[in-house]
C-alpha cells in the first residue's frame, strides 16, 4: 500500500507542478484560466481526483488533461484539446526530467517529431497556433 501512495503522490505532485506552471505562463500571455479536477483510474495506484485546467482566450477554449501516469517510454501524458470537439492540439510526456511538448500541425494533424521542452515560449506557439486555426 505505502508504494502506491508514493506513486500517486509523486505523480499528482508532477501534475500540480505542470498544472501551476501552465496557468501562471496563460495568464501572463492573455488566457483565462480555471482548475478543475479529473476523475482517474489506475490498477497499480487507485482511483484518485487529478488536477486539470481549463483555458480560454476569445472564444478559443482549451482542456489541459492527463490522460495516464505511465505509458512506453515516458512517465507521463497530458493532453491539450480543443473544447468542445477534444481535438488534440498537443501532447505533453514526461521524460528526461521534464515536461516535453508534442504538438500536432497541418491539415492532415501530424504530429510534431521534435519534441520542445515546455515553457512559456512553446507554449506561447502552440497557443498562437490555435488561435489562428481555430474557429
Amino acid at each position: 500500500m505505502a508504494k502506491q501512495t508514493t506513486a500517486r503522490e509523486a505523480w499528482l505532485e508532477k501534475l500540480q507542478k505542470l498544472i501551476k506552471a501552465v496557468k501562471q505562463w496563460a495568464d501572463e500571455l492573455g488566457w483565462a484560466t480555471r482548475e478543475i479536477e479529473k476523475k482517474m483510474e489506475d490498477p497499480e495506484i487507485g482511483d484518485y481526483q487529478a488536477p486539470a485546467l481549463l483555458l480560454q482566450r476569445e472564444t478559443v477554449r482549451l482542456l489541459l488533461e492527463p490522460i495516464a501516469r505511465e505509458a512506453p517510454n515516458t512517465d507521463g501524458v497530458v493532453d491539450l484539446c480543443l473544447m468542445p470537439s477534444y481535438d488534440d492540439i498537443a501532447s505533453l510526456y514526461y521524460y528526461d526530467d521534464r515536461w516535453n511538448v508534442h504538438y500536432f500541425h497541418g491539415e492532415n494533424g501530424l504530429l510534431d517529431d521534435k519534441a520542445k521542452p515546455l515553457s512559456k515560449a512553446t507554449l506561447r506557439k502552440v497557443f498562437d497556433q490555435m488561435m489562428a486555426h481555430a474557429g
